[in-house]
């Protein structure tokens, strides 16, 4: 089988922080199938039916970032269909967006979600993440793991996103 998450050698910069955008990913997907699985308790379903919880993606697929956003997008696919192939009774439906890493367009694919929304789960970079979590503390639907560094996504201000990742500041401190 084919390495689906393959970045073509050469910039080691972009295969690093590819790597790590993975690593946090399905970290993300982790703790989110968790807290999912929990909330899954709640939801009403027809006897002998599988619950079926709606998350919402969105990260660049096109423009300066889709290279790292399509890895983000392939480690989140894997994680959730191998954990609907284990699930008998709880399956999670993935949409995945592409908003081109554009503030605007990541506020308004967010907004356009369904209303049975659970999660919006793995968004990367700032531009977007800091788009989406507005709408989801508009909407009070958790953003889970967001991948990006900037401080308004984290602590009790930051509203409904739940941080996986070091802070930008935090990174540079340990870095010096």
């Amino acid at each position: 089988m084919p390495n689906r998450l393959h970045v073509p050698p050469g910039d080691e910069f972009r295969h690093r922080n590819a790597r790590f955008a993975r690593h946090c990913a399905l970290l993300a997907i982790g703790c989110a199938l968790t807290a999912l699985a929990a909330h899954a308790q709640q939801v009403p379903r027809p006897a002998g039916a599988a619950r079926t919880l709606q998350v919402v993606q969105i990260v660049p697929r096109s423009g300066p970032l889709a290279n790292v956003g399509n890895e983000v997008h392939a480690a989140t696919k894997a994680a959730i269909d191998d954990f609907n192939r284990s699930s008998s009774d709880l399956k999670i439906n993935l949409l995945v967006q592409d908003d081109g890493n554009v503030g605007d367009r990541s506020s308004a694919l967010a907004t356009e979600a369904p209303k049975d929304l659970v999660a919006y789960l793995s968004c990367f970079g700032t531009v977007g993440c800091l788009a989406q979590s507005k709408v989801a503390l508009a909407r009070r639907v958790p953003l889970v793991g967001p991948i990006a560094g900037a401080p308004a996504l984290r602590g009790p201000q930051s509203g409904m996103p739940f941080a996986l990742r070091a802070s930008a500041t935090d990174e540079v401190r340990t870095l010096l």
